[in-house]
């Protein structure tokens, strides 16, 4: 794997030291680099959140009442009848 690193971008891949370090300027001192990086951002990220005893739970607005239903469409009702057609 690291010839062919070492062909396709022509930076020697590089040997881990006895410090488990890989030289500057290597391929895979680049990547280690990078990981390391990922790594300090991901332990980091949740570092400024609040505890979850801390969390304060809010509630949510109720919703507004319901409008009563609309009567059907169709003709309008008769009006009510006059109970002495004398008037």
């Amino acid at each position: 794997m690291d010839e062919a690193v070492e062909l396709l971008t022509g930076v020697p891949a590089g040997e881990k030291g006895a410090d488990g370090r890989y030289p500057e300027g290597t391929v895979n001192r680049r990547v280690d680099d990078r990981l390391a990086a990922f790594a300090e951002r991901a332990r980091s990220f949740g570092k400024g959140a609040a505890a979850a005893s801390e969390v304060k739970t809010v509630e949510a607005p109720k919703p507004p009442e319901p409008k009563p239903p609309e009567p059907p469409p169709g003709p309008p009702a008769d009006p009510p009848k006059d109970p002495d057609p004398k008037g």
